[in-house]
């Protein structure tokens, strides 16, 4: 199945579930990345991160995109659903603003999806201005 329909059912599906700051960092050009895809957004608490979880690898499994390798860190402030081609990383804000993870990625396209249906392009200066990259950090504990 080619990632990029992965990707944007997987995108639409964050959205729909009230994540926030879904953010697409495309790496299929990169012989060094672990996967074609990141992507990269905020949960509202750690109860949201873990619904979310739990809901976008059955979403997954029932539209046939394949069982996610889950990592969770303490309190669900970081979480990673590994789909091998495509990487999602959910964050509570603070976390996030804390990694800024999409800085390792500056040289890679990012993605934006501006409404339901279409992703748009955005450069790292965009990405780091969303609300959840512009709060104060805070290291995980």
């Amino acid at each position: 199945m080619p990632s990029w329909k992965k990707v944007l059912a997987f995108v639409q599906f964050l959205w729909e579930e009230k994540a926030e700051d879904v953010v697409v960092i495309a790496l299929e050009d990169d012989d060094r990345a672990i996967a074609d895809f990141f992507i990269v957004a905020s949960v509202t608490s750690d109860t949201h991160a873990r619904a979310l979880t739990e809901s976008l690898a059955r979403f997954a499994r029932t539209e046939r995109y394949g069982r996610a390798r889950i990592e969770e860190s303490k309190n669900a402030a970081w979480t990673v659903l590994d789909f091998g081609d495509v990487v999602v990383h959910l964050f509570l804000p603070k976390i996030r603003a804390f990694y800024r993870i999409e800085r390792i990625y500056e040289h890679a396209p990012f993605f934006y999806l501006k409404d339901r249906s279409e992703l748009q392009p955005m450069t790292l200066q965009e990405v780091l201005r969303l609300p959840s990259l512009s709060i104060e950090p805070t290291a995980m504990a």
